[in-house]
């Protein structure tokens, strides 16, 4: 008899876990739209199979969906991003699969922590056998509904609810029976009462257990939520790398940003267009950015010789520190703001030249700036070294550079390098594609547009 439990008891906890698998492929089918291999990818694609209507249907999820809505459909094996959205439980639910997961968890962890209770103990068997009862239940209203009101039959949910009444069969046949009697005299009676064995489980067994089941249904619920979460930013992720590699598209993108006016500073040559310009570009930068490096590489060397040199560029600050720009956090170092005022010192004493000279410098120590003698820097391009660390630390250095920020912040600058073409903001996308300014040069030069939105001077 015993041997017949403990068999009883495995085949239990195969189906179980066999039933929580299967629970598992159906909520990541059903929450991300990504169909796993194996057995139910084989049943599912049986032709009389209508997998995808069930999982799509309103009464996949809990609470159902509200009966306008659309089932979702598949497209060549994959959701639509759309029913993708549909069938995701923040808009109408939980997966019903999900609940199975619980139910066939639990009845894992029933079957490991406690298995078949002995006769003392046989009431604490009524609580595995009532969920399962229950979820019986559950499973043949599914299964009307899909023969009554869907008329569409899900083979991979039919094999989850096959599972599920083997299951009964198995409690119910585990059902712990009295012990065989050997006799019946009285003393025979009493013998039988004193050996008579401690109640299995114990309260204490049934806490572990269901600790055991919730530290499960824990850790699903929070791989279900990443998996689900990841694959979102796989689609969005792929849409971003197909429309990077679409000039036309960054193209339209481009053209259509409104113009935007794109605030200077008195006495900066940023103020004056020449009628010959094609264009006029923009650069909110950090110095000790990686990419503003690149960027700068790469307007030197590929987006100028596109424009035949008539596109006039012009930098602005936007140093990621703390110190002089107050939209980042305070976290960040000053070093950033430091190489700006070095920049700003330079063109008090040489002009735009001096200016462009110490960006040119500060640009290629490839943003080891940390400690940095901007004063035997200044000696080395024939600035008066007192002076300049004298200018360094002026409030007019500090004011030119927060002008540039709040100008930035104006426009909404929120990285490096942010970008204006003739006024219009260049997508992060396309700011390191040579095919869209190929393709936006060209179209500059076509139609003869003006070089910029008037730069405006701040007070």
């Amino acid at each position: 008899m015993k041997r017949l439990a403990w068999l009883g008891i495995l085949i239990g906890l195969v189906l179980s876990i066999s039933g929580a698998y299967f629970c598992v492929q159906l909520t990541i089918q059903q929450t991300t739209g990504q169909a796993f291999g194996g057995v139910l990818a084989d049943l599912c694609s049986a032709a009389e199979a209508k997998c995808d209507a069930v999982l799509g249907s309103r009464w996949a999820v809990f609470p159902p969906k509200p009966e306008t809505e659309k089932p979702a459909e598949l497209v060549g094996g994959t959701w639509k991003p759309e029913a993708l959205e549909a069938t995701s439980t923040t808009r109408f639910g939980i997966p019903v699969s999900f609940f199975g997961f619980l139910y066939f968890t639990f009845m894992t962890a029933w079957f490991l922590g406690v298995g078949r209770p002995n006769y003392p103990g046989r009431y604490w068997h009524l609580l595995p056998l009532s969920v399962v009862i229950v979820s019986c239940l559950g499973s043949a209203a599914f299964i009307f509904l899909m023969a009554r009101v869907l008329n569409a039959w899900c083979p991979s949910c039919l094999l989850v609810h096959s599972i599920n009444f083997l299951l009964l069969i198995i409690m119910l046949a585990l059902w712990p029976r009295r012990p065989a009697a050997t006799g019946n005299s009285p003393a025979r009676a009493g013998l039988r009462a004193a050996s008579m064995p401690v109640p299995h489980p114990t309260p204490r067994l049934v806490v572990v257990t269901f600790a055991l089941a919730l530290a499960i249904w824990v850790a699903y619920l929070a791989s279900v939520i990443g998996y689900k979460q990841s694959a979102k930013a796989n689609v969005v992720q792929n849409n971003l790398d197909d429309i990077s590699k679409r000039a036309e598209v960054l193209s339209a993108l481009y053209w259509s940003q409104q113009p935007q006016e794109v605030v200077g500073r008195m006495g900066d040559s940023a103020g004056s267009v020449t009628e010959n310009q094609t264009a006029e570009l923009v650069v909110f930068s950090d110095i000790t950015c990686v990419a503003c490096r690149h960027f700068e590489a790469f307007l030197t060397e590929q987006i100028k010789p596109l424009f035949d040199r008539s596109v006039r560029v012009v930098f602005r600050h936007h140093p990621l520190g703390a110190e002089c720009n107050p939209h980042v956090p305070q976290r960040i170092a000053k070093t950033p703001c430091t190489a700006a005022y070095a920049v700003e010192a330079a063109r008090l004493q040489g002009g735009e030249e001096m200016a462009g000279h110490m960006l040119d410098e500060l640009f290629g120590r490839g943003g080891h700036l940390d400690h940095f003698d901007y004063p035997a820097l200044a000696t080395l391009l024939g600035m008066d070294p007192a002076r300049f660390a004298e200018d360094m630390e002026s409030q007019t250095v500090r004011d030119r550079v927060l002008e540039d920020v709040e100008a930035g912040h104006r426009l909404g600058v929120d990285h490096t390098p942010t970008i204006f073409l003739n006024g219009r903001r260049v997508s992060p996308l396309a700011v390191d594609k040579i095919e869209f300014w190929q393709k936006i040069a060209g179209e500059l030069v076509s139609t003869s547009q003006p070089a910029a939105v008037p730069i405006a001077s701040l007070d």
